[in-house]
């Protein structure tokens, strides 16, 4: 193995570990929480993410798609209308012909 191939493997391995282990150290640098001692008193703790690497995520190599088109010659479509609906005479009862007060047998 030449001397260019050992320094372009450490350089490679480098280089694909060095995000996870940067993320991991920063995130044991943010470890301090400081403890609150005033319980009497109502109060609002201050948000303290002023850290811009904290807001922002690495993404994975991963989550590449790649684009893909579908070409298709349908240019026309023909609309079929079917009307399968047949009456068995040509009156159609309407929704007002239905109401009224109910028939039914009262026993007395």
């Amino acid at each position: 193995m030449s001397l260019f191939q050992k320094y372009s493997l450490i350089f490679l391995t480098l280089a694909i570990l060095f995000p996870p282990v940067a993320k991991l150290s920063h995130m044991y640098a943010h470890d301090d929480h400081p403890v609150c001692s005033d319980h009497n008193d109502a109060h609002i703790h201050k948000n303290q993410l002023s850290c811009e690497l904290c807001k922002f995520h690495f993404a994975p190599f991963s989550s590449f798609t790649p684009f893909t088109y579908e070409l298709t010659n349908d240019f026309f479509v023909e609309k079929k209308f079917f009307n399968n609906y047949i009456f068995l005479s040509e009156y159609q009862k309407l929704s007002f012909a239905l109401r009224g007060p109910p028939q039914g047998n009262s026993i007395v």
